[in-house]
């Protein structure tokens, strides 16, 4: 499904409640050394132990990737460890070129030096930015083939300027966000 960024910002703008008053069981206001919900290893540990949202979400990835010998690159904003980073890989390495371009963002350092130590699969070249989405976007001057967002804009001031950009340098985005109604 393709949405257009002034679609997404009406259905946005339509929730009367907060996206985080949907989420059951998850301490939204951690104030635990100024961390927020995006350091909490609970949230994304519980999206990946779902079978139904890892594997809906890797189905519909695959579908998309025909396997090519040109190189492509892919900005994942919000990779966090990298879990979900390297099990997409480990499903489309054969349809991915050797030598295509991983570069993975996220804002907390701690979670981007625990994803480098991990076994990378080494046909791909990886680049690790320690930056938000807003700022990684805005400072970026290249352009990607797949720009993948999987519940990492919930932390987003301006959501439909950083919708607006991924579509501008990209040719595809994926993006993965739960609202009251599901994922979408």
């Amino acid at each position: 499904v393709r949405v257009t960024p002034s679609a997404f910002t009406r259905s946005r703008m339509s929730l009367r409640r907060p996206w985080w008053e949907f989420l059951s069981g998850v301490d939204v206001k951690n104030n635990q050394d100024d961390q927020t919900i995006y350091d909490s290893k609970e949230v994304f540990e519980s999206y990946l132990e779902v079978p139904s949202e890892k594997d809906e979400f890797l189905k519909h990835l695959q579908k998309h990737f025909q396997g090519s010998d040109k190189t492509i690159s892919i900005l994942e904003i919000g990779c966090n460890e990298g879990d979900l980073t390297l099990k997409y890989l480990t499903l489309l390495e054969s349809k991915l070129a050797v030598g295509s371009t991983i570069t993975c963002v996220d804002p907390n350092e701690r979670a981007l030096e625990a994803f480098q130590k991990k076994e990378l699969p080494s046909q791909f070249k990886f680049q690790f930015v320690k930056s938000t989405a807003e700022d990684s976007l805005s400072q970026n001057a290249n352009r990607y083939d797949w720009i993948i967002a999987s519940h990492s804009l919930y932390w987003t001031p301006n959501l439909p300027s950083v919708i607006h950009k991924m579509i501008e340098i990209s040719s595809n985005v994926v993006m993965v966000i739960r609202e009251k109604d599901g994922l979408y």
